[in-house]
């Protein structure tokens, strides 16, 4: 074998590694994403079933619309191909279970209710079906791999390494293999941009011709009967042209890009559903043009915009689901940090005199992208809602942005970025489908009844048993989210699906906190239960802002709807600390120590007629057991029983000294009625902390006091009026 011929070899074997890549990482992503889970399957598929199965489009007459009926149909009509050939049964299709939580946030990210023991036989053929058009469309995204490569190759002819190291990027996307993997037409729409930057790349190399831009021209056409939004592709198509200069060239291309354009309009408006937005008129009476041009004019456009290019950037590397499931914030922060990197590559390489890459081609690439991004914006201004803009929307511009960003890093004169960047997209491609997409959507785990803490046995419907409870310790504040484990078992089939109602409530009776939920994060509907198998749930809750914190709160759970069964069980403490802390008098060295772990900052006496108030402003150094405080009104002179006293753990018994956690302050309030009638005389007014199982005074430490602190005197004149003398602390 010559040398040409090893090297064409080993050209070969590379590009398929990297095609295989994309499909393996692909089916690890279809794998992990459950039936309709991705943004708009269910329409998607319905369309495609639609033309397999009827022979026809979908209409808004039809008993249930299919919201996608407004799409370009020919990627439906190549799945619909492709279940025909495969011989899918799609006879007993229909849309799916919905999570009506889904929209509030409240139930996990799932969109459908996933029944998986239960699925009948037509739902079965449904899910294959289903898959095997997933399949289709995961075959045709390799063709994106090919192109990125063969534009990759057109840039860099002599640079193998960028030449690979940009199709891996691509290939790797997470975006792109999550939207390549699923029923969706955003990932055809990344392979026709794929195709479209390959050609234009061609006209850096000698003349342009018309018959490129009639290629050009075919290509656009085709892609905007799968997606409308590659029709922002003619503009860079027109900037090429027009940089050559050529008036030949310019007349041709406006004539064969009026001529396909108009053709594909002119038939997509003889179908009377599809959605021509660009034709659309506003509801103030403007055309689509005039009327982004005229806010571009009003006010707070530019924070809207600039809005909405953040969406942009957060959604453009991965956003999963039904646009709901992001990646965590270590690996968006990773994708901001490698953006910025790119950008600052990509200045470099237009400015420095010697480049890899030639300027013209630079120019090219920036147009592709710059106009679909401003496409995009044109729509989120006609619409005005940022979500106009999520990453998938920018697929068609991904080819350009990888052979830019490979650029961009190779002008940085190393070659750590580049194959750094792409040892880490292998590393995603295997975390993300099972570490951050898989976790949203998995039932939740069964445990051996005999491991359940705090073990009670509550029916809370006909047939659902509520085993038990955990709930983590924590720290929480108003504001906060606390974690709620729950333990059930169906004791036979539960023919209804009933929602978990999950309340936090105050000292005051009343409620702080609500969620109402499917079980399972949403995946494990109570018809699911599979009969004496327990589970353990896990919920969050809010607490709300007006939470009376510092206080103990308690759990409350039902079954909702159980109009026929109303129960509810009640449970756990749960310790809400305030966030705010009193500014007591007293620093910590002087303030009265009690026991070892508790200080006494402050106090304040008032008198009020015949009521007697002690303010107390207390600060834990540690964590301690509970104790009783108590404020007494003593004997003037002789011991005996206190003549008024109030003794109660501190806020009322609604907030333990065991639940105090170090460096914690809290203001307490003690009210005392004295008796009608006093004698004259100084009465002490003593506060002291005693244990209320084994009954014995906390010691105190200040000034030689040992088993109590004296705050002040209640001293009664001759008339028996009272005044107040405070003592500690003192002023």
């Amino acid at each position: 074998m010559t040398e040409n011929r090893r090297h064409k070899f080993g050209r070969l074997l590379t590009v398929c590694v990297l095609v295989l890549l994309h499909f393996g990482f692909g089916m690890n992503y279809l794998l992990a994403v459950p039936a309709w889970e991705s943004y708009d399957e269910p329409g998607h598929f319905g369309y495609a079933v639609k033309l397999a199965h009827e022979g026809r489009l979908p209409a808004e007459s039809d008993p249930i619309p299919n919201s996608e009926r407004i799409q370009p149909p020919l990627y439906y009509l190549y799945l619909a191909a492709i279940l025909t050939v495969s011989q899918s049964d799609v006879s007993q299709y229909k849309p799916p279970l919905l999570n009506p939580y889904f929209h509030y946030g409240t139930s996990g990210r799932n969109y459908a209710l996933h029944s998986i023991d239960a699925l009948t036989p037509g739902e079965i053929q449904t899910r294959l079906a289903l898959t095997t058009a997933r399949v289709a469309s995961l075959l045709f995204s390799l063709f994106g791999v090919v192109f990125i490569y063969r534009a990759a190759r057109l840039l860099w002819p002599k640079r193998p390494g960028l030449q690979y190291a940009a199709t891996a990027l691509y290939a790797l996307w997470p975006q792109l293999l999550f939207n390549s993997s699923v029923v969706s037409n955003d990932g055809p729409a990344a392979v026709f941009g794929a195709i479209l930057t390959w050609l234009l790349l061609q006209f850096h190399r000698g003349r342009p011709s018309l018959r490129l831009i009639a290629a050009c021209m075919l290509v656009l056409a085709i892609g905007m009967t799968v997606k409308l939004n590659l029709l922002i592709m003619l503009a860079p198509i027109l900037l090429v042209v027009l940089f050559s200069a050529s008036p030949r060239l310019i007349a041709g291309t406006v004539a064969l890009g009026t001529v396909s354009v108009a053709g594909v309009i002119v038939l997509l408006k003889s179908l009377p559903s599809v959605l021509l937005p660009f034709l659309r008129v506003s509801s103030e009476g403007d055309n689509a043009l005039s009327t982004i041009v005229r806010r571009l004019g009003e006010p707070g456009t530019f924070d809207f915009l600039y809005s909405g290019l953040r969406y942009a950037l957060d959604s453009a590397f991965g956003l999963f689901g039904w646009g709901n499931l992001p990646l965590p914030n270590t690996i968006q922060t990773a994708w901001y940090i490698g953006a910025g990197v790119v950008t600052l590559g990509v200045l470099v390489s237009l400015v420095m005199r010697r480049r890899e890459t030639p300027r013209q081609s630079q120019f090219v690439l920036l147009a592709i992208l710059f106009s679909t991004v401003g496409g995009a914006l044109g729509l989120v201004l006609f619409y005005k809602s940022i979500h106009l803009i999520p990453g998938r929307y920018l697929l068609p511009a991904l080819p350009a942005f990888c052979l830019l960003a490979v650029s961009g890093l190779s002008a940085l004169r190393t070659r750590l970025p580049v194959w750094g960047v792409v040892a880490g997209m292998v590393l995603l491609g295997v975390i993300i489908p099972v570490r951050v997409i898989a976790p949203d959507y998995t039932q939740p785990p069964t445990v051996p009844e005999n491991t359940i803490p705090n073990a009670k046995m509550v029916e809370l419907a006909p047939g659902a048993l509520l085993l038990g409870f955990d709930v983590p310790p924590v720290v929480a504040y108003p504001g906060d989210v606390i974690d709620v484990n729950l333990y059930w078992k169906a004791a036979r089939l539960l023919r209804s699906n009933l929602t978990v109602r999950l309340e936090l409530i105050g000292p005051d009776g009343q409620g702080y906190g609500l969620l109402d939920t499917y079980p399972g994060n949403g995946n494990y509907a109570t018809s699911d239960w599979a009969i004496d198998q327990a589970f353990k749930d896990h919920y969050q809750l809010y607490v709300r802002q007006d939470f009376p914190a510092p206080a103990v709160a308690k759990l409350k759970v039902s079954l909702q709807p159980d109009e026929p069964y109303k129960v509810f069980a009640v449970f756990g403490e749960v310790p809400i600390h305030a966030r705010n802390y009193a500014s007591p008098a007293n620093d910590e060295k002087s303030a009265a120590r009690f026991g070892e772990r508790l200080l006494l900052r402050d106090s304040a006496l008032e008198l009020h007629e015949r009521t007697l108030t002690a303010h107390l402003v207390w600060q834990a150094t540690d964590t301690m057991n509970n104790g009783t405080v108590y404020v007494h009104v003593e004997q003037p002179q002789v011991n005996g029983p206190p003549v008024a006293q109030h003794d109660s753990p501190p806020l009322n018994g609604n907030f333990p000294l065991s639940n105090w956690i170090a460096g914690e302050m809290i203001a307490d309030t003690y009210t005392i009625l004295l008796p009608e009638t006093l004698a004259a005389g100084r009465y002490p007014i003593r506060t002291g902390i005693y244990d209320p199982i084994n009954p014995y005074h906390w010691q105190v430490d200040y000034k030689g006091q040992a088993d109590y602190l004296l705050l002040g005197w209640l001293n009664v004149d001759a008339q028996g009026v009272p005044s107040i003398e405070v003592i500690y602390p003192g002023r």
